[in-house]
């Protein structure tokens, strides 16, 4: 049984931290392996694939992995920000912010983030350059 459902990061810089440090969690997990193309799906005599939303279903907001969730599962709010991640995964800022309800452009929006597959750690590095921007536009 899940505990009390936390609630995700309101600033896109401070969630883009949390999901690469539950990313890297996973990371080392038999249970789990990184594909952009579930949210977290367990599959039978299998790991459970997540995305990089999904290992924060399973980090942070503590889901099981052998449950299969969606960002629905965790409330309208939580939701968006999950939903965030993956437009953030694919460079598209500006539709990040809006599911995450922040008005305004964001202090970067041409990005070309790598593909996961090609290059991961790049991947989790750009992120954090991408968190880093944020943060210093007060985002």
């Amino acid at each position: 049984m899940r505990s009390p459902m936390k609630t995700l990061p309101d600033k896109p810089s401070e969630l883009i931290r949390l999901a690469v440090h539950d990313l890297e969690k996973i990371e080392g997990d038999e249970r789990y392996q990184f594909c952009m193309a579930q949210w977290h799906y367990p599959v039978e005599n299998g790991p459970c694939f997540v995305c990089l939303a999904g290992a924060v279903m399973g980090g942070t907001l503590r889901a099981g992995d052998r449950e299969v969730c969606f960002p629905a599962t965790f409330g309208k709010r939580n939701a968006g920000r999950l939903m965030a991640l993956e437009s953030l995964a694919r460079g598209n800022f500006t539709e990040a912010f809006s599911r995450m309800g922040i008005e305004g452009t964001p202090p970067l929006t041409d990005f070309a983030m790598p593909y996961y597959r090609e290059d991961f750690e790049q991947f989790k590095a750009d992120l954090l350059t991408v968190a880093d921007y944020f943060e210093e536009g007060g985002f």
